[in-house]
């Protein structure tokens, strides 16, 4: 224990020599290690969403074996339909991408990637192991009003449109209840509906949809169911500016539909047959 009147001095102010400048320490990004920098997020295309991880080498070394985990913390929204993907090396100053498909359970909402990241650093001849921030997903359908068009000035407006599709396999649900189910789901949205097509014996039904939200944005969109007796299957489009704004069209409409578990089971993802 200190003497007893050392408790009660001042403490010294350090002293540094002519011309340094102290500095604190500054923690580097979660996302960039000594020598990789990752970005990641949700990306879209036309029916399919992933999630994508760019890996960046900044050494002048190679890096071995970089592998990446994701999980999803948002279980209504969907799920990773892998979580592991890896690259067995990356040369300096490469660029490279690892890609993780999303199964969407069409819901509204907010969730996130939750990613682990790894590498072996030659330069250091050890592993690595980085701390990710993963993207967010937000799943939300703009307000809209119903905007009135013929069958030519929607094929003309569709034409310079981004098109979400949903596709569904054979589904135990008569074609005509599944048609009426999901053109009044469409109806639902404020959409303006176009004049339906159907034709009862092997049945098929169309029907056209078009709106815009209320900043303007156009949303159209198409039911087609076919099916005979008890079983059917529908294609559903939806056309907007961006895929992403498809989707999130398309996800309300399915938010609350009637039989709802059988259809997101049975909804096939981009390139796939029947889902098992």
């Amino acid at each position: 224990m200190p003497p007893f009147f050392d408790l009660f001095r001042r403490a010294r102010p350090t002293r540094y020599p002519p011309g340094y400048v102290p500095t604190r320490p500054v923690r580097p990004p979660a996302d960039v290690g000594v020598n990789v920098k990752i970005l990641g997020g949700f990306q879209f295309e036309a029916g399919r969403i992933f999630y994508r991880l760019q890996v960046r080498n900044l050494s002048e070394d190679p890096l071995g074996k970089v592998e990446a985990e994701v999980s999803f913390a948002g279980d209504e929204l969907g799920e990773f339909i892998k979580s592991k993907n890896s690259l067995p090396m990356l040369d300096p100053s490469q660029v490279a991408n690892l890609d993780f498909d999303f199964r969407p359970f069409y819901r509204l909402g907010t969730g996130r990637a939750v990613v682990k990241a790894g590498y072996f650093d030659f330069s250091a001849r050890m592993r690595e192991e980085l701390p990710l921030s993963g993207g967010e997903l937000k799943v939300f359908f703009r307000k809209s009003n119903p905007k009135p068009m013929d069958e030519d000035a929607f094929r003309i407006a569709s034409s310079g449109l981004r098109r979400w599709e949903v596709e569904s396999d054979i589904l135990p649900i008569p074609p005509k209840e599944l048609f009426d189910e999901l053109t009044q789901r469409a109806l639902g949205m404020n959409l303006h509906g176009l004049k339906p097509y159907e034709a009862p014996l092997l049945y098929r039904g169309i029907q056209r949809f078009s709106g815009e939200t209320l900043d303007g944005r156009p949303v159209l969109g198409q039911v087609q169911v076919i099916g005979r007796d008890d079983e059917s299957k529908f294609l559903l489009y939806f056309w907007a500016e961006t895929y992403r704004e498809g989707y999130c069209a398309a996800s309300r409409m399915l938010n609350k539909v009637k039989w709802r578990e059988d259809i997101i089971n049975r909804i096939l993802l981009p390139g796939a047959g029947a889902n098992p």
